[in-house]
This record gives C-alpha cells, structure tokens and sequence, in this order.
C-alpha cells in the first residue's frame, strides 16, 4: 500500500451503466468478431447440480478457466 501512496497511483473504476448508449455498436462490433473466431472466449463447464457448491467455490481458488457454467441437464433442441 505505501508504494501505491509514495508512487501517487491513481485508481479509477468503470461501470457499464455509464456507456448503455454504446451497447448496440458493441454489440455489432464484437458480436461479429466473436462469430467469426477472431475473439475467443473460454468456458468451464462443471455437470450436475451437485458439483455446484464445489464450481462456486473454485471460483475462489482459480479452478475456472473463463466464465464457471454448471450443467444442470442436456442441451435444448
């Protein structure tokens, strides 16, 4: 913390809420990129309602790779 003080690091968060109005380019533009390939994204998918307390808390500790998915049931048709 004191080198943070003695070297006048500045912090600033974002919020979304902030940029709504910019959601519909976003999404134009990425959402293309992301069907394309040319944006990756990864998932970590853990199966059954009884893993969820053990996918909730790998959270914590780095056991996901990307967005943590529990997979309750089969793909819908």
């Amino acid at each position: 913390m004191m080198n943070l003080v003695g070297n006048r690091v500045r912090m600033q968060g974002f919020i979304i809420s902030d940029h709504f109005d910019r959601y519909p380019t976003f999404l134009a533009e990425v959402g293309s990129a992301v069907k394309a390939g040319r944006i990756k994204h990864e998932v970590t998918v853990v199966e059954g309602i009884e893993n969820a307390v053990k996918a909730f808390l790998g959270l914590f500790s780095g056991d996901n790779l990307g967005k943590m998915v529990v997979k309750l049931g089969p793909e819908p048709r």
